[in-house]
């Protein structure tokens, strides 16, 4: 799925470059448009070494359909410094001897952080259960993200005929679980969940999809000026509410003759 692609891509990359791991790490679709003004105003005063996690629109099903929570992928996902260090962590069981060549451990680079949920023995755990099959993909020294990329990897929809085993779940529920029954991010505030352990993805503002969509899972294509996040927005809308923005707040953009009216 794309998701898990984005975030093995965005690892391999502070493998590679040994940068420090950003405050925050937005990952949505090319057809999304994010206001980062506005983002900068909510998240001013937030602790980006706790790790949080916030679905853009989180899609919350009914129980015998699916019963955990997910991301709605084209609205965002936002993943801050604490919850990108637990996907980050190489990880070792011993109920397994297959291991992964030794690789550098980029969460050492990073500032300390208040980690209330990462614990080794339950994420062991978690992988004996192999509750969506995902035991056979783990390997010693791997991290999250590299078991969500081998999982959702190994066997290619294009060879469907060939399967041996498979990878049977949208891409956004693959997320949803690995995120919520992996304890990356902290539990959810909201008390409706106090006694589901799996809750552990933030519905951002308060927008969900439960029957009907609340808050910002309700802007799709071209949406109304002065919205913080815009799904299937175009590049004329994306261009124009850009532009606005531009006009509206000068001092903080630097290349106002870029703007094309």
């Amino acid at each position: 799925g794309r998701p898990i692609s984005g975030l093995f891509k965005i690892y391999n990359h502070f493998m590679q470059t040994r940068e420090d791991l950003p405050d925050y790490l937005i990952v949505m679709d090319d057809d999304t448009y994010f206001n980062m003004e506005m983002f900068q105003e909510s998240f001013q005063s937030f602790d980006s070494s706790i790790n949080m996690y916030y679905a853009g629109c989180l899609v919350r099903s009914p129980i015998h359909q699916i019963n955990f929570t997910f991301p709605f992928g084209g609205y965002g996902s936002i993943l801050s410094r604490g919850t990108l260090v637990n996907l980050f962590r190489p990880i070792h069981c011993a109920f397994t001897n297959r291991s992964i060549s030794p690789s550098f451990d980029i969460t050492t680079n990073t500032a300390t952080n208040k980690n209330f949920t990462y614990d080794p023995e339950a994420i062991c755990t978690r992988i004996k259960e192999d509750n969506v099959g995902e035991k056979r993909y783990f390997r010693n020294g791997m991290n999250i993200v590299q078991l969500m990329y081998a999982y959702s990897s190994s066997e290619r929809y294009v060879n469907i005929k060939n399967w041996t085993s498979g990878f049977c779940m949208h891409s956004d529920w693959a997320v949803g679980y690995f995120m919520n029954f992996y304890n990356v991010s902290m539990h959810v505030k909201e008390a409706f969940y106090k006694d589901v352990p799996h809750a552990r993805i933030e519905a951002y503002k308060g927008s969900e999809i439960y029957r009907k969509g609340t808050g910002l899972c309700n802007n799709e294509n071209d949406c109304p000026e002065d919205s913080e996040i815009c799904h299937r927005a175009s590049a004329d809308w994306m261009r124009n509410e850009t532009n606005r923005w531009k006009l509206k707040f000068p001092k903080k953009f630097l290349n106002l003759s870029a703007i094309a009216l």
